[in-house]
Order: C-alpha cells, then sequence, then structure tokens
C-alpha cells in the first residue's frame, strides 16, 4: 500500500526520518475519534482536498531555506489502522464538534427549545434561525448578516488586500489589528472587534454560540440540528446532556444520521476506507524500512521543475509516477530514494 506524508525541512530532516521513521504525534481531536492519543497521518493520494493535503503540509514548513518534501510510504497491506477518514469528511467533523459544543452548552436546554420550536411550528430550523451583534468595535457597525459574510472574505483574503476587503463592506478596523502578523488571519481573533450569536425569534431567550475557529453558518447549525430532532425522535426524545452521551447511550440511525455523527466514524469499515482515495489513515509508528523515499516538491509558494506538470500532464499522475519510481528502486535497492530537481 503505497501513501503519502507531506513534510518540509533540509536534508537533515530526511536523514532522521530514513533513521527513525515517521514518530506518532498527538491531536485532540484524532485521540477523541480513535481513543489513540498519538498518530501519524498518511494520505491515500499526493493530493488531497484542503483538510489533509500532503502539499499544503510540506509547503507549510517549506520555510527559508527549507524545502517541502513528499514522503512516500511503502506499508504492507496487513498494516495495523487506527482510523482512516476522507479529508473533505474531516472538515465537515470539526464542524460537527463545533456544533456539539455549542448546541448542548447549558446542558442541551437551548437545543430542546429550538426544537420545541420546529415541532411546534412545522418548520425545519434553518428557518428558525438568525443571527444576532451582541457587540461591536466602533467602525464596525454592521447588521449581523454581513459581518458574519465579511469574516469569511476577510480571512481569506491576502494581506494586501484586507483592508480593501474591510472598505468594500463599509467596515474600519483598527490600525493595530490591520498591522499584526496574526491577527487578520486567525477566525478565532475576530472576538476583539465584534462578538455573534445564533438566535431564535420564537424562542426568546435562547442562544447558540457559533463556534471559535470552526464557525458555524445557519444553514450548517440547522442541518446539525435537524438531524439531532431525528435522532432524539428515533429513540423516544430521552433526555440528554452532551453529544458524547447521546453517542454512547443512543445509537445513531445510520440511515438518518450522517457519518460525521457517529462515535465510531473514524474507525469504522477501515477496510474500504483505505483504499478509498484523497482519504487520511492514521498509523502508529511508521519504520524505517516502511518509507520508499523522498520527492523535492519546492519552496513554500512554487512547485519544483521535477514535480511541475507538462503539457498534457497532471499533478496528480506526475507524482503518481514520481512515487512508483522510488517504491521501484527503494525495492530494488533497499536504500530510501531521493528525488531531486
Amino acid at each position: 500500500m503505497i501513501l503519502f506524508h507531506g513534510t518540509g525541512g533540509d536534508r537533515a530532516l530526511l536523514a532522521s526520518v530514513f533513521a527513525k521513521g515517521l514518530l506518532p504525534s498527538p491531536r485532540p481531536w484524532a485521540h477523541e475519534a480513535t481513543g489513540v492519543e498519538s498518530h501519524v497521518f498518511a494520505c491515500t493520494t499526493p493530493i488531497g482536498t484542503r483538510g489533509g493535503d500532503p502539499i499544503r503540509f510540506a509547503q507549510r514548513g517549506a520555510w527559508g531555506a527549507r524545502s517541502a518534501w513528499l514522503l512516500v510510504l511503502d506499508l504492507p497491506r496487513d498494516v495495523v489502522l487506527h482510523g482512516a477518514v476522507p479529508n473533505d469528511e474531516l472538515e465537515r467533523y470539526w464542524k460537527a464538534r463545533a456544533f456539539g459544543a455549542s448546541a448542548f452548552d447549558h446542558h442541551g436546554r437551548d437545543l430542546r427549545e429550538l426544537i420545541a420550536a420546529m415541532r411546534r411550528t412545522r418548520r425545519p430550523a434553518r428557518d428558525l434561525l438568525r443571527y444576532r451583534v451582541v457587540r461591536a468595535e466602533e467602525g464596525l457597525t454592521a447588521d449581523a448578516d454581513t459581518l458574519v459574510q465579511f469574516e469569511q472574505a476577510f480571512i481569506r483574503a491576502a494581506a494586501k488586500h484586507k483592508r480593501r476587503v474591510a472598505k468594500s463592506y463599509g467596515l474600519t478596523l483598527p490600525e493595530e489589528y490591520l498591522e499584526d502578523s496574526h491577527y487578520p488571519f486567525c477566525m478565532g481573533c475576530t472576538h476583539q472587534l465584534y462578538d455573534i450569536d445564533v438566535v431564535v425569534p420564537e424562542a426568546p431567550g435562547i442562544a447558540f454560540s457559533r463556534g471559535a475557529w470552526d464557525r458555524l453558518d445557519l444553514s450548517t447549525f440547522g442541518m446539525f440540528a435537524d438531524v439531532i430532532d431525528r435522532w432524539l425522535a428515533a429513540h423516544g426524545d430521552p433526555q440528554v446532556s452532551s453529544l458524547d452521551q447521546l453517542q454512547a447511550r443512543y445509537p445513531p440511525p445510520r440511515d438518518l444520521v450522517p457519518r460525521i455523527l457517529w462515535r465510531d466514524f473514524a474507525t469504522a469499515d477501515l477496510e474500504e476506507r483505505c483504499r478509498a482515495p484523497d482519504t487520511q489513515l492514521m498509523l502508529g509508528h511508521v519504520p524505517p524500512e516502511q518509507i520508499a523515499g523522498a520527492i523535492e516538491l519546492g519552496t513554500r509558494d512554487r512547485l519544483s521543475g521535477l514535480v511541475r506538470p507538462g503539457s498534457g500532464e497532471t499533478l496528480q499522475r506526475k507524482l503518481d509516477y514520481l512515487a512508483r519510481q522510488v517504491v521501484d528502486r527503494r525495492r530494488e535497492t533497499r536504500r530510501p530514494v531521493v528525488l531531486e530537481a
């Protein structure tokens, strides 16, 4: 089984990996999903979506004189897997975690009132939810929907465009905020400028957080609330105070509840999921003999001539071809192979 792991560093880093293998590191979400504290993450394809793209991880570590490297792993089919998650599913899982923390705040009281309003009015949750500005700094006077649209555009914008984005929404941000090296790129830091929550006019007195880093829009929050309504109804509307408690005591009807809300979403059907493209496999220590070698990808923002596709090529096919070369040569020489530009 050929897998891919992106990292950034110099040749000394490669030498260390070739000598020691890949060592597991802790990630709280992965510990929560698998019960195993530390993992090595490897992708089934050399290019992935945003949640776990090996190239993105490699380039993120390629600062200064460091290079971006695509490590090629050659693992046996019977390797022990702790979990497997498609990268796009991983993005949705973080949203699901944010929803669980928000919806079950106050032991689920507000969620129960929202569901009661949904059933009373016979309307889906999305139709009942509204944004509300709780607080806004001077220069940020705008309705809640405008501020929510602004923050998405602002976070995505390059540094040189951020002032223009704010101006296009009629907003004036403090200079010290704009000039900070971190704040303009951190969704969680927007709380310094304003606070917005989610309310239900049909159920006065309740409010939900939109999350800190993984912000929930009204459609996403409403979709999850509709799912929880169906889940609870299938079990006779038990009183639960957390998403963990709901998952542990009342198995989700799998035809009604999306996988990202299952307790075993990362650990079920591993044999099938490990063969799917664009999927993160969660492994233990990968020993040196299972590391076929490395492909130099280039710098932080530029692909090397080695991997840059030519006419009629795609990056995916080019990397697959180079990875096959690495694996074949490793099996012949029994030494790790490095392909450099």
